[in-house]
């Protein structure tokens, strides 16, 4: 006896095709969220392989690599950051000649501190393609001192002693992660995926706690 074949209603292939539609925006969030992860790694080791690059330089001269000075906050500025990676890079390519003549009197010996594969001169940027945020402890004495509310660390929740926001490092080194975006506020929501040189935890009331 032949059987009837038997066809399909739109009822039915319509909650087919939401199936279809669920399953792919669940695999889209996955791989989404996977993505995330890997370039918040990327991120972590390339701040990793930059701070070992400043505390090699540190080792071998002596003075940590600040070319032409900080900010009051002891932030690099961006012109510096490029030449302080060119100076780790002790790579001189579309140098003025004038910051050919720093790189040479700071990395004496032309030592290569950092060699990223891939890199042009003067460049190192975080998965999102913007510079990493270095501060500086200028004076050497182990630690970064910042007076003003609008110039304190993005996203570092630390407690204001003696007029003074007080960070109990040599370097502190963070991208302002997907968002690429920092506020002064240490809770503000641009700073939740910050990511830091240091152990940090993220909270909505505080921002990020520095791990002990």
């Amino acid at each position: 006896m032949r059987s009837r074949r038997r066809d399909f209603t739109l009822v039915e292939l319509l909650v087919v095709i939401g199936i279809i539609v669920v399953l792919a925006g669940l695999l889209t969030v996955s791989v989404t969220k996977a993505s995330g992860k890997g370039q918040r790694t990327k991120a972590q080791a390339e701040i990793t392989t930059l701070m070992n690059a400043i505390k090699q330089f540190e080792a071998a001269y002596g003075v940590l690599p600040i070319p032409n000075g900080l900010a009051s906050d002891g932030k690099l500025s961006s012109a510096n950051y490029k030449l302080m990676i060119s100076v780790l890079q002790a790579d001189d390519e579309g140098l003025t000649d004038a910051d050919k003549q720093i790189l040479k009197k700071m990395n004496k010996r032309g030592t290569k501190f950092m060699d990223v594969q891939g890199n042009e001169a003067g460049t190192f940027t975080d998965p999102w393609g913007e510079e990493y945020i270095v501060y500086f402890d200028a004076k050497y004495d182990g630690k970064i001192e910042i007076a003003s509310d609008d110039d304190r660390i993005p996203g570092l929740n630390v407690e204001k002693k003696d007029s003074k926001y007080t960070y109990r490092y040599s370097v502190i080194i963070l991208s302002a992660g997907n968002n690429r975006k920092v506020n002064s506020t240490p809770n503000h929501a641009n700073n939740e995926d910050n990511v830091y040189s240091i152990p940090t935890v993220w909270s909505s009331e505080k921002g990020h706690t520095i791990s002990k």
